[in-house]
């Protein structure tokens, strides 16, 4: 898919998880080329996977 829409992506997972999860995500956008809209609680989380917010 061109667009990948996630909410809360991260709620409940364990800190580990969180960093892998944020691996694959910013994966996505930099190598698909892959528009990824986030609704995050954790705007830090979420902004550390961005290309642009």
């Amino acid at each position: 898919p061109a667009l990948l829409l996630l909410d809360e992506p991260m709620e409940g997972l364990a800190p580990v998880i969180v960093q892998e999860l944020q691996r694959v995500i910013a994966g996505l956008i930099a190598d698909a080329g892959m528009a990824v809209i986030v609704v995050e609680q954790h705007a830090r989380l979420a902004l550390g996977m961005t290309r642009q917010a």
